[in-house]
């Protein structure tokens, strides 16, 4: 049995590598996990199939990762993950790889629709933030978290659907990677913070006494545009193919539904998430003296 056990986007993870962005899971061992994380040899092949993406084999049932300066990550039937990382890999580098694009890949592998996107609750709902790299989805979430929110994920939303219930949006890694910057807007300075990653001025910022623990109902999804006419933010609303086609663009790692195969299901799953929650389109102005402002507006108009 592997030493750490944990629980994120709606699946127990036991790994014996520690990662201490997650909170440990407590209470009785009394279910296999969903999946596990272990070390081992990811030996070189000849006999796999070219992916499509960088860095990536394909074999029957799983889908190996060579990463330079991490090392080799092969993740198979989307419960099993066997690391063998590079003698000099950064620990905190080959937990954020774990954490983000492994996920990611084990995500969609399990049939999950998977969103690139950032998400809080209010009032008992959650609000999600997609956008492309450097949109600024993490610190708005962290201004929302600050003018009341609760955190649900940061940068990777796993979300569920289910007939006989709304979407449902699972709790993420209990903490939101910020830049130095995005830091100093918010008060805060890096004392005591981990680097998200090696020669990165981004840290990991734990939050987890403002994440929720359970599900929450998905409400709306806001994909993020600069608009510096918005001022602190304006919501149009985004229907039909204009709405799923949105979704699709934001998916984690949407290159690793080729991979597994997940295309077909991926775009069914995306237009019934279109029909069953709001999807907007929401500008704002990026300028670090609105952003609160903008935060809080979005926490009390969900709330109200």
């Amino acid at each position: 049995m592997s030493p750490h056990l944990y629980r994120v986007h709606g699946l127990t993870l036991a790994s014996d590598i520690e990662l201490p962005e997650l909170a440990p899971q407590r209470g009785p061992r009394d279910r296999p996990p969903d999946v596990t994380v272990r070390r081992g040899i990811v030996a070189r092949r000849t006999d796999g199939e070219p992916a499509g993406v960088a860095f990536a084999t394909r074999r029957e049932h799983a889908v190996e990762l060579d990463l330079p300066g991490i090392g080799r990550v092969r993740v198979t039937n989307g419960c099993e993950v066997t690391v063998e990382a590079a003698p000099d890999a950064d620990p905190a580098s080959l937990r954020a790889v774990l954490l983000g694009s492994v996920m990611g890949l084990l995500c969609h592998q399990r049939g999950l629709l998977v969103l690139h996107a950032s998400a809080v609750a209010i009032a008992g709902e959650a609000v999600a933030f997609a956008g492309d790299q450097g949109a600024g989805k993490s610190t708005l979430t962290a201004h929302c978290v600050s003018a009341g929110a609760r955190l649900v994920a940061d940068d990777l939303l796993v979300v569920s659907l289910r007939p006989d219930q709304r979407p449902m949006a699972h709790p993420g890694v209990p903490g939101i990677k910020l830049w130095r910057d995005a830091l100093a807007e918010l008060g805060k300075s890096t004392d005591g913070l981990a680097p998200a990653w090696a020669r990165a001025e981004k840290y990991h910022v734990p939050f987890a006494a403002e994440a929720v623990e359970a599900p929450v109902p998905l409400a709306r999804i806001c994909v993020l545009a600069d608009d510096d006419a918005a001022r602190d933010g304006r919501a149009t609303r985004l229907r039909g193919s204009e709405a799923v086609s949105n979704l699709i663009a934001h998916t984690y790692r949407g290159e690793y539904l080729g991979v597994v195969d997940g295309r077909p299901r991926h775009l069914h799953d995306c237009a019934r998430l279109a029909a069953a929650t709001e999807v907007v389109r929401f500008a704002r102005s990026r300028n670090p003296q609105r952003v609160a402002v903008t935060a809080a507006l979005i926490a009390r108009s969900r709330a109200a």
